[in-house]
């Protein structure tokens, strides 16, 4: 994957993710949405076949864009860790 910055500034921020499917960005956008201070996530892919998803992330400014980007990418590590430690369990 990789990440093209279109905007970015305290409360904002606008970014495509090139390779990323629609699995990826929901997973993405609801972290976001549990976030403190995010005020709006969402994406958009304008047409599946040749365009990249295009990220929305705006804050209320007790967070950045990008620390909320970093919080969001953690919670889902520690997510993944804990189901794939569920599933050892049960195996």
């Amino acid at each position: 994957m990789e990440i093209h910055v279109k905007e970015d500034s305290k409360k904002r921020a606008v970014f495509s993710v090139r390779g990323a499917d629609h699995t990826t960005c929901n997973i993405l956008k609801v972290a976001l949405q549990k976030e403190k201070g995010v005020t709006i996530a969402t994406y958009s892919v304008k047409h599946p076949l040749v365009d990249d998803p295009l990220f929305i992330i705006e804050t209320n400014g007790t967070v950045s864009p990008k620390q909320a980007i970093h919080k969001a990418v953690a919670s889902i590590i520690a997510e993944n860790k804990k189901t794939d430690a569920e599933f050892k369990k049960a195996s």
